[in-house]
């Protein structure tokens, strides 16, 4: 596997990413079994580069965006909540 980083039109950066056969069924395989299992983490493939970096790709399912958003914002909340928590015990005191 090799990854190469390169400026297109002077403009945007990009990258390219050049496998063999074995590797792309290896990737293949990874992304099909995390669609499968709605998880970024089932058959997840990590690779090293030929420069040994490290390299690996993850699928997000729209579920996880969803439940991550949740959980920021119930944490939000109760970061609120603790905030006036704190502000109302400062005028008791």
């Amino acid at each position: 596997m090799k990854i190469q980083a390169f400026i297109k039109n002077k403009k945007e950066k990009g990258y390219m990413v050049q496998i063999n056969e074995d590797e792309a069924m290896q990737i293949i395989k990874s992304l099909s079994s995390q669609i499968l299992a709605k998880d970024c983490n089932s058959g997840r493939k990590e690779f090293y580069t030929d420069k040994q970096e490290y390299f690996s790709i993850s699928v997000v399912c729209e579920k996880e965006i969803n439940f991550k958003k949740c959980l920021d914002q119930r944490q939000k909340i109760i970061d609120e909540q603790n905030e006036e928590i704190e502000k109302l015990m400062k005028k008791v005191k």
